[in-house]
């Protein structure tokens, strides 16, 4: 435990942390004799791609800051927060302050060099290296991954020597980080002290183990951290959470008691849960949490497993998560990818899950399982190497000139259901009409196409219709929008082609298959404006004989030449036979053309009838859209 030299005043202290600690960065990175200067050293945390915190603590209290600065030599300095903490409370030999400090306004991918503040003194800093960081930003990155490793053991120490030398934007700390009890005590010992080193350049992200409830329901691991807020309920703050990295979405869970409250239906992280993974366009959905569901072993028939199974393995198949990480075992255990609890085809849209529990606790027996692709009871950590639509896990062991395991994650893409029309939903296509393709595993990353410039691959991926590459609007994780080609029509099908592999679904593309927008506001009402731009809606309906406005597609092919994929240069007349009915009473429109703010939507500017119309539909060639409710009112 990095421990203060005695009690000090505040100016003996600063004094002599800011003049006479530089012996000190001579010390071995396991050591654990006592540093002058900080009761515990700076650990970076929660770093998103703007944002970062850092975590330390005194002896004494003060005014302390953080100054941050990046590579071109630009600093801010920011305020830290101070909370004490009795050594009636935490059983340690004195009291400490913990001091917080949120760094915001920072740029995605950028290095920050650090230094601390106390009362307007740097403090000298320990560690070999010095404090600094790397921003979340996007493209390749790579991460670790250990649990059940707090028993301040050697081979604890020799992994934690090992996983300081590698060089990642991340770690996922799964739990039982300090024996038995995982108290202040135990905590600052075999936890910060042991990973001190690489928690000044590298954002350790921790769950809650079984050992970390033995003492008052986790509250001593939680007191140092700082994790991510989004919908999670005040009293389960740091219990589970979720942030992005690169093209992954990373979800942390807690397998102990507010998994027993949600199934019993008093907690909310269930509902949590799904809620986050609805909410993600991540392609990597990467969970982890400390009881494994499918891990041979000591624990293979406890409730905790059971538990997973029937209450966490639904969510996380229903939204398409590629990776779980478990620890829990004291051994490393990789199942083959698994969907409702058998084996599937490799990459074929299941679930792996990897148990990584040997992070430097005595190790456990495995038992041989047809669920389980490799096993192995060693001490070891995981490093996963994420890029783009795969991920390269390698598992690392105290030998280091031999892996323990490799393995690749490649899922491919799938299709869920037809191809739509992206403004009635329904699988009716017309030349020129943009279409959606939903599914899963369908492009690495989130890519727009530019109004001015066809986009035919977005980050690998392509879409062909009858074998002939189509424009992309949008591709994601879970949907990609094309344009049919206005000079296409008849059957065909559509393939979508990733680095990863190819999948296809059959469509009838008409001449013409109108669809009114909805209202994105409310989707019951008539996507329509008036000259001003200004929406009808609700609030502020149409009036009698007042000219608006309808979006709509799949009305035909204009008269024009027009290229696919891109905005016209200006409004391209459409002279086909269309009509609008407002209820029963037919009124034809004063023009209709391509528009210029979105690829293949027309734009229909018609009066609305003097007796108003709530039902609003567009007949293009005898051809009928949706129906959809125009918000109309009287003078």
């Amino acid at each position: 435990m990095i421990a203060a030299t005695g009690r000090q005043t505040r100016r003996e202290f600063l004094r002599h942390a800011t003049t006479g600690a530089m012996a000190a960065s001579l010390l071995p990175v396991a050591s654990t004799a006592a540093v002058p200067g900080f009761h515990r050293t700076p650990n970076v945390q929660n770093v998103g791609s703007r944002s970062a915190a850092l975590v330390w603590t005194l002896p004494v209290s003060a005014t302390c800051s953080v100054v941050a600065e990046n590579a071109s030599g630009n600093s801010a300095t920011f305020p830290a927060s101070m909370s004490r903490f009795e050594s009636a409370a935490t059983g340690l030999a004195e009291d400490y302050y913990q001091f917080r400090a949120m760094l915001s306004g920072l740029e995605p991918g950028a290095v920050y060099t650090c230094r601390i503040q106390a009362d307007g003194q740097p403090l000298a800093w320990p560690l070999r290296n010095p404090l600094q960081f790397r921003t979340a930003a996007g493209g390749p990155f790579s991460f670790l991954h250990f649990a059940d490793s707090g028993d301040g053991g050697d081979a604890q120490v020799q992994l934690s020597l090992r996983m300081a030398r590698e060089d990642v934007s991340l770690v996922l700390a799964n739990g039982d980080l300090a024996y038995d009890l995982a108290t202040y005590t135990s905590i600052e010992e075999n936890y910060y002290s042991t990973y001190r080193e690489q928690m000044a350049r590298v954002p350790f992200f921790a769950t809650l183990g079984n050992h970390e409830y033995y003492t008052d329901s986790g509250k001593p691991s939680l007191a140092g951290r700082v994790t991510p807020t989004g919908g999670v309920p005040i009293r389960d703050l740091g219990r589970y959470y979720s942030f992005d990295w690169g093209n992954a979405h990373f979800v942390a869970l807690d397998s102990n008691l507010p998994l027993d409250e949600a199934i019993a239906g008093t907690g909310e992280m269930l509902k949590w849960l799904e809620n986050d993974l609805r909410s993600t366009r991540k392609f990597w959905r990467i969970v982890f949490f400390h009881h494994p569901g499918y891990a041979t072993g000591k624990h293979q028939n406890s409730p905790e497993a059971g538990k997973v199974r029937n209450y966490l393995v639904p969510i996380l198949e229903k939204y398409g998560v590629q990776l779980v990480f478990n620890g829990h075992e004291h051994t490393y255990q990789r199942t083959f990818e698994l969907r409702n609890g058998q084996v599937a085809p490799p990459n074929s849209g299941g679930t792996v899950y990897v148990t990584s529990g040997g992070g430097g606790a005595p190790t456990y027996w495995t038992a041989p399982n047809e669920l389980i692709a490799r096993s192995a009871g060693v001490n070891h950590y995981v490093l996963a190497e994420v890029a783009g639509p795969a991920i390269r896990m390698r598992v690392r062991g105290l030998d280091p000139d031999t892996d323990i395991d490799t393995a690749v994650l490649a899922p491919q893409p799938q299709i869920t259901g037809e191809a739509v029309n992206v403004a009635s939903y329904l699988p009716d296509l017309a030349s020129g009409t943009p279409a959606a393709i939903f599914g899963r595993n369908l492009c690495p990353s989130d890519v727009a196409a530019s109004p001015a410039t066809p986009m035919f691959t977005a980050d690998g991926c392509t879409v062909t219709l009858n074998g002939d590459a189509i424009p992309l609007l949008y591709a994601g994780y879970g949907q990609i929008n094309v344009q049919i080609p206005f000079g296409f029509s008849g059957q065909g099908v559509l393939k979508v082609n990733t680095p990863n592999g190819s999948v296809e679904t059959p469509v009838q593309v008409k001449r013409v298959a109108p669809a009114l927008f909805p209202n994105p506001a409310a989707p019951a009402l008539a996507f329509a404006w008036r000259g001003d731009g200004s929406l009808i809606d609700a609030r502020s309906p149409a009036r009698p004989l007042e000219r608006i406005t309808l979006a709509a597609l799949g009305l035909g092919v204009p008269d024009g030449a027009v290229p696919d994929g891109i905005l016209p240069s200006k409004a391209v007349p459409l002279t086909n036979n269309i009509v609008v009915m407002f209820g029963s009473e037919t009124v034809r429109p004063d023009f209709v053309a391509l528009s210029q703010d979105a690829v293949g939507l027309y734009e229909i500017q018609v009066r609305v009838p003097l007796r108003g119309a709530g039902p609003v539909r567009v007949v293009a060639n005898d051809t009928p859209s949706n129906v959809l409710m125009l918000a109309t009112g009287v003078n």
